[in-house]
């Protein structure tokens, strides 16, 4: 990855990282905050990580969703407005695709800042995982 931007493999999903300010190859770690996800319903072809809805909690303007990784299981987490929760009408087992609106990527041997709190796509090569 370049300034600008690249791909950031991560299990069976290919994510668009735009503007990342530094090259990238091999081993990294892409960051991405709750609020900074985009979600759809699933189809074939959907760009993003297919994942299950498993949790869906309403706290105040919020919706805290819980969501599983189709290709590894892995967890990640997603906040939406909850409003947009509503409107979409998300149902806990249903399939939906999720993409990062804006990822901060760090090579591997980097590591998350404590107290920070975000969902994190680990790449190797080809393969990753969210965790």
């Amino acid at each position: 990855m370049g300034e600008s931007g690249g791909l950031l493999h991560t299990g069976e999903a290919v994510l668009p990282v735009v503007g990342s300010g530094h090259e990238t190859a091999g081993d990294a770690v892409a960051y991405v905050r709750p609020h900074d996800l985009d979600l759809e319903r699933y189809a074939p072809g959907t760009d993003g990580i297919a994942v299950t809805l498993r949790r869906a909690l309403t706290l105040g303007p919020v919706a805290q969703l819980e969501l599983e990784r189709e290709d590894n299981q892995d967890v990640i987490e997603v906040a939406l407005p909850l409003e947009r929760f509503r409107h979409a009408g998300f149902r806990e087992g249903e399939l939906l695709a999720v993409r990062p609106r804006q990822l901060r990527v760090f090579t591997q041997h980097l590591q998350q800042q404590p107290g920070v709190r975000a969902n994190s796509v680990a790449t190797n090569g080809q393969q990753g995982a969210v965790r």
